[in-house]
């Protein structure tokens, strides 16, 4: 195994084992594990829970796409287009950029204040602009 394999397969598990405590973190605020409770005034919030689990998924599929994209030797050749595109809609959604590098954007969701890399920033963005569309009214047949 060549030296630069083996860094980039380092670089993917660092950015798989960062996705996973990301993870863990938006799973115990969303649990109030570490705060103590009593048994029966545990938070029972389903719509938090739910909002938890979306951003627990959010954050492991994008860290399971940036590992591919460490991992594909082409990545580094394919154009970067759309990302001015994608940067403004998130700046427009007011999410801000904390950290810009070669390899990722980080990205501070306004309302939770949780860090997401671009693509799960921006993923997060179009879901929430696309339940936000209104929906044709059924009509009859």
């Amino acid at each position: 195994m060549s030296e630069q394999e083996l860094e980039r397969l380092r670089r993917v598990v660092a950015r798989l084992a960062d996705g996973q405590q990301e993870a863990l973190e938006v799973t115990r605020n969303a649990l109030g594990i570490g705060e103590e409770w009593e048994d029966d005034a545990r938070p029972e919030d389903t719509e938090s829970l739910e909002a938890a689990l979306v951003d627990v998924r959010d954050i492991l599929e994008g860290a399971s796409e940036d590992a591919r994209g460490i991992m594909s030797v082409d990545s580094a050749k394919e154009p970067e287009s759309g990302e001015d595109s994608t940067e403004q809609m998130l700046a427009a959604a007011g999410w801000e950029l904390v950290e810009s590098n070669v390899e990722k954007k980080i990205w501070r969701n306004p309302q939770s204040g949780y860090l997401y890399p671009q693509v799960v920033a921006a993923a997060m963005t179009r879901e929430q602009r696309d339940a936000e569309l209104p929906r044709e009214p059924e009509g009859d047949e």
